[in-house]
């Protein structure tokens, strides 16, 4: 054995050749400029059926009760953090009218 022991016997573990590099800057345009370029009307439908696959499905009902869900408890965290703004202000308050 020499300086490397790794030796490539020529074969291919997972092709590569198919994936695209991710963008970094402004992903969703990047991705719009593709759909518009590369589908057509069949890679389209197959592409809708691939995705439904794994979306699941959800009726309008539960999609609210999830936005409602989301968005009190983004107000909760808001109001804590309000709250100790407030705290903060008041305690600094005191402290600059003590001396």
């Amino acid at each position: 054995m020499g300086k490397n022991a790794y030796e490539d016997d020529g074969r291919t573990i997972a092709d590569m050749s198919e994936v695209e590099r991710q963008p970094l800057i402004l992903p969703s345009i990047s991705r719009i400029r593709k759909l518009r370029g590369e589908r057509n009307g069949a890679d389209v439908k197959e592409a809708d059926s691939e995705r439904s696959r794994f979306e699941p499905s959800i009726d309008k009902k539960d999609r609210k009760a999830y936005l409602g869900g989301a968005v009190s408890a983004s107000l909760l965290i808001a109001l804590v953090y309000l709250g100790a703004f407030a705290l903060l202000i008041v305690l600094l308050l005191l402290i600059w009218r003590a001396f």
